[in-house]
This record gives structure tokens, sequence and C-alpha cells, in this order.
């Protein structure tokens, strides 16, 4: 079952959103996962090359879609005008989700 790691954003009652990693589980071929951590996740590893590959893993995540749990219990990308500005590793600030190539 292939995973990896997905922003999902939670809204609260207060009116404010709030974005989360967590790790998501698919079967083969879906592009939204099936189940997803119920806690948000936080990087770790057993060697400090190994906490940086899980930095790594969570930081591409910011490269697709957020995700929201449903009142039903599925998860569905979040419209892209609501996400957030993300700056990417050379300092461009680019809207989540878009690839913006190597300009």
């Amino acid at each position: 079952m292939p995973w990896n790691y997905r922003v999902f954003v939670e809204h609260h009652p207060s009116g404010e959103d709030v974005y989360t990693i967590r790790s998501s589980f698919y079967d083969a071929g879906e592009a939204v996962p099936h189940s997803w951590s119920v806690e948000p996740v936080a990087p770790q590893g057993a060697t400090r090359d190994d906490l940086g590959a899980d930095l790594s893993l969570m930081v591409a995540a910011l490269k697709l879609p957020a995700l929201t749990e449903t009142t039903d219990g599925r998860c569905v990308e979040v419209p892209h005008p609501g996400l957030p500005d993300v700056v990417g590793g050379d300092g461009g600030v680019n809207r989540q989700g878009v690839d913006r190539g190597n300009r």
C-alpha cells in the first residue's frame, strides 16, 4: 500500500484554518488517500540523515494540493484559491500546488 505525507487543512469552529502534515495511504492509482493518520505527524529518524530524509518527504507534500476531511469521513482536495503562499527552497514564493518549473 503506497503512502506519502500530505498537507491537511483543519477547519476550526472559530473560523481559523490550521495546516498540518499527516501520513496518507493509497490503493494503487488513487490520487486521494483512502486513509490518513488521525493526528499530525512530526519528523523523526534513527539518525540525523534519516531525520533529514523524513523532512524532505514532508517538504515534498507542499507541492501537492492540500486535503481536508469531510463530515462523512472522506478527504477531498482543497480548492486552489484558499491555499497559502509557500516559500520554495530557492526563496521564491508560489501558490501551493502549482509547479513553477525551473525559471
